[in-house]
């Protein structure tokens, strides 16, 4: 019959590629849009699966929906996905909410403030770590905060330190993390310069040192040696 050829043994024929038998074995028919038959054979056309599409009838084999698309079985197009989502190509029959976005309401809404989600997919979004924050919605990822400053986890900023306060804890979370720098003394809460005559070389709660005997120093003296000797006194601190 038209659209068919002989088996390889001569014993009966097969619908070509694009075809198959029609009601009771009769004439070969075109494969319908959304299904494929890609090589001559007995059977019928086959389904095209989720994620891919075939839009004309006949021979042909079903392309993969582009990104950003989706499609069911048997689909004669690719759907765009709803707004901040995508599919992977091929791979799917429905779409995931982008990096940022999560699932809420039948839409994909951006991440607030303060949280990040960090790949496509049906995830909630996650509050940034102690020490991170994400200052805009729709986050990909957290931003550690500098030196000096702190955030809980969830905050959307960082918040700096009282002055001539600092942190050296890793994922700073409050200002209980604060000390003083070097040549301040405090809590700090409050630090205050080191008065003349002291010094404290290190950052850290601890109380100003006096200066050795015989030298001074002139205020907020960070190390031992802005210790200087005093008049008529020589040498090396």
């Amino acid at each position: 019959p038209p659209n068919s050829d002989s088996s390889p043994n001569r014993s009966t024929c097969i619908c070509r590629a694009g075809y198959a038998s029609g009601p009771d074995g009769g004439l070969c028919v075109l494969c319908a849009a959304g299904t494929y038959k890609d090589m001559a054979r007995l059977g019928p056309c086959v389904v095209c699966p989720a994620g891919t599409f075939k839009n004309v009838p006949g021979p042909g084999s079903c392309a993969a929906c582009g990104s950003g698309s989706y499609s069911f079985a048997n689909a004669t197009t690719c759907v765009p996905c709803p707004a901040n989502s995508g599919a992977t190509p091929g791979q799917s029959g429905y779409c995931n909410c982008l990096a940022g976005y999560t699932w809420s309401a039948g839409l994909c809404v951006p991440c607030q403030a303060g949280t990040y989600k960090a790949s496509q997919g049906s995830e909630p979004c996650v509050a940034c770590p102690s020490g991170s924050i994400s200052a805009a919605p729709a986050s990909e990822a957290c931003s550690e905060c500098l030196a000096g400053s702190y955030a809980a986890a969830g905050d959307s900023r960082c918040t700096e330190c009282p002055p001539q306060a600092t942190t050296e804890v890793d994922a700073p979370v409050s200002i209980a993390d604060c000390i003083c720098r070097a040549g301040y003394e405090g809590d700090g809460w409050t630090c205050s310069a080191c008065p003349a005559g002291t010094y404290k070389g290190k950052v850290g709660p601890g109380a100003c040192m006096e200066c050795p005997a015989n030298s001074f120093s002139v205020g907020a003296g960070a190390g031992i040696h802005d210790c200087i000797c005093s008049a008529g006194f020589t040498g090396s601190l």
